[in-house]
């Protein structure tokens, strides 16, 4: 409960205080108990609530603001005081409530958000630049293979150009010749699976898990 300034001044509610009762009251002599009552709250009501023969108003709830009381009242006789009488008020926020808090509120929610962007940002350029050291070092293991290619193909044929310059020089040896036939052999075919091996790794397809322990089981039956 609070009494009425008598300064003029409106009346302060205090923080958490929102519900108000307001009790009125009006003289009329010949016949108190038909007195009617009209009360409206700007900033709350549309228009005059129709009180009746009821003395008190009551507001389950009122934001923080400034608000203004007005009650008017009629007697017995239908006649109605148009001036009434009025009550000027205002409700304080809670600290949560207040508009530097909203403030601090909005500069935090802004810096949080600007806190996971770099986040997500750094993570996705991080993510990017990996990317690009695998790629890298693919490319450095596929020209390491190309160069096995070249330097392998080319022992072998060289190998094998020397055993049939071999072969050739003992037409009357047929055993010698042989052997040389069967180094050749051996040789073509030791290429020929470095070959399949090289190729194999060169293939981006076969850059999987799956890939790869196919490939095993099949070197592992060979």
């Amino acid at each position: 409960l609070a009494s009425i300034p008598t300064n003029g001044s409106p009346l302060i509610v205090p923080p958490g205080k929102g519900r108000l009762e307001f009790r009125y009251t009006g003289i009329c002599f010949e016949a108190p108990g038909e007195v009617q009552f009209k009360y409206r709250l700007d900033g709350m009501d549309a228009g005059w609530v129709d009180a009746g023969s009821g003395r008190v108003a009551d507001y389950n709830y009122l934001s923080p603001g400034e608000y203004k009381f007005h009650v008017i009242a009629c007697n017995n006789d239908g006649v109605w005081n148009e001036t009434g009488v009025s009550l000027a008020l205002q409700v304080l926020p809670q600290f949560w409530q207040t508009w530097w808090f909203h403030l601090l509120s909005s500069i935090a929610l802004i810096l949080v958000i600007g806190y996971l962007i770099r986040l997500i940002i750094r993570r996705q350029l991080r993510l990017r630049t990996e990317r690009l050291e695998r790629q890298h070092a693919l490319e450095r293991e596929r020209a390491r293979i190309a160069r096995d290619i070249h330097d392998d193909l080319g022992a072998s044929l060289t190998d094998i150009t020397l055993l049939s310059q071999a072969g050739r020089k003992e037409p009357n040896q047929p055993e010698k010749a042989a052997a040389y036939m069967d180094q050749i052999y051996q040789t073509a075919r030791e290429l020929t699976r470095a070959m399949d091996e090289i190729v194999w790794a060169v293939n981006y397809k076969h850059d999987t898990l799956d890939s790869l322990a196919t490939y095993f089981v099949k070197f592992s039956q060979d």
